[in-house]
């Protein structure tokens, strides 16, 4: 699947115009035309055309440094060479290479149409360790004396038997490291990543217990810039001064207003009465 992105196109009067394409392929494998579709104004377009200043080497540039968190996906490198007993003769390291080339060529090998243009790397152990999994699981019933239509049938003891297995029993090295469930998680490494020049570079490693292991001389502050500092506005200290003496003036005016009032009231009276007593 081909995307073309939004550019000006002749036959729309030249409007914007975005396009998806596949090749359609006879039963041989041969390329025997190209089907595409033109897509409507109204879909979702790329941040560089709906939002200014968004483009995406400002956004790459800005993500330069950037540190993520991950599961580490492998073995530590000291278990990198152990045979795999889902795979006979292969280890971590040869079954990872053999799955990056079986994205980059497709497998069956020899149709381009398989390929994965854009694989989730990190997760690719798992997948895989998963399937080993399962066939575990299969190799464990069996070996208690169930035939496959048993276990197709999804008997409830039969079921239970199988989760009791991937809760307490399985436990096996895979390729994304050791395969065992506790509770209801399989723990593993964290990985510390640092965005260095487009590419997540591994440097530290963090333990089951929580440790942080750097690797080399762990991340690069070279990308990092200092932040900018706070600029002191005036108006945040006036607004409420200014609003203080909006309120409070009128008021002590009106009281002290009031207080003379008041006292002019009781010196009359306080005259009336000695003249009366006279």
């Amino acid at each position: 699947l081909t995307y073309i992105d939004w550019s000006p196109y002749g036959p729309s009067a030249y409007a914007d115009a975005a396009f998806f394409s596949t090749g359609l392929r006879d039963e041989d494998g041969v390329l025997i035309g190209v089907y595409a579709i033109q897509l409507p104004p109204e879909y979702e377009r790329s941040i560089e055309d709906t939002v200014e200043g968004c483009s995406f080497e400002t956004i790459t540039e800005a993500f330069q440094g950037a540190i993520n968190v991950a599961g580490l996906g492998r073995p530590v490198e000291e278990n990198m060479e152990k045979p795999l007993p889902c795979f006979k003769g292969y280890s971590p390291r040869s079954l990872l290479s053999l799955l990056d080339l079986r994205f980059e060529t497709g497998y069956p090998v020899g149709d381009p149409t398989l390929r994965v243009e854009d694989p989730y790397f990190d997760v690719k152990a798992h997948a895989v360790d998963g399937t080993c999994a399962f066939a575990f699981g299969l190799q464990y019933l069996m070996r208690q004396g169930h035939t496959v239509e048993q276990i197709q049938r999804r008997d409830p003891d039969v079921y239970e038997k199988f989760s009791n297995f991937f809760r307490i029993d399985m436990h096996f090295q895979g390729a994304s490291g050791l395969v065992k469930i506790e509770g209801n998680d399989k723990k593993n490494l964290l990985m510390v990543q640092q965005n260095q020049n487009g590419q997540n570079v591994e440097v530290g490693l963090i333990s089951e217990n929580g440790t942080l292991q750097w690797i080399g001389n762990g991340t690069d502050n070279t990308f990092w810039q200092v932040e900018p500092a706070e600029t002191f506005e005036l108006m945040w200290v006036l607004h409420p001064i200014a609003l203080t003496l909006a309120i409070g003036c009128p008021c002590l005016f009106g009281c002290y207003i009031g207080y003379r009032i008041r006292k002019a009231a009781l010196n009359a009276q306080s005259q009336s009465q000695s003249q009366g007593a006279h």
